[in-house]
């Protein structure tokens, strides 16, 4: 059963990997020197955050930007994991 709900999500979703950034990417990401300094980190723990109320997104987009730099197809690969990740908790 988990393989196939991994596969679903992969098939879902797998068309993601061939594309660029979209709609508010280029702001969150592309535009956000926030997210491009990993010290900002413990800021936005700690504090809140003035691009909004989502710490625990902002911190997956610094990590990604950490690791991936300005690669869609990184920020692309940590959306279906955390998807596939999700799919398995609802299921479970």
């Amino acid at each position: 059963m988990f393989i196939s709900l991994l596969l679903a999500s992969w098939v879902s979703h797998e068309g993601i990997l061939s594309h660029g950034f979209v709609y508010d990417d280029h702001f969150l990401l592309e535009d956000n020197h926030f997210i491009r300094d990993p010290g900002n980190l413990l800021h936005l723990l700690t504090r809140p955050y003035s691009g909004g109320q989502r710490p625990g997104f902002i911190a997956t987009l610094m990590l990604d930007c950490a690791g991936w730099g300005e690669n869609p197809v990184g920020y692309h690969w940590t959306s279906l994991l955390l998807h596939a990740v999700t799919v398995l908790a609802v299921f479970l």
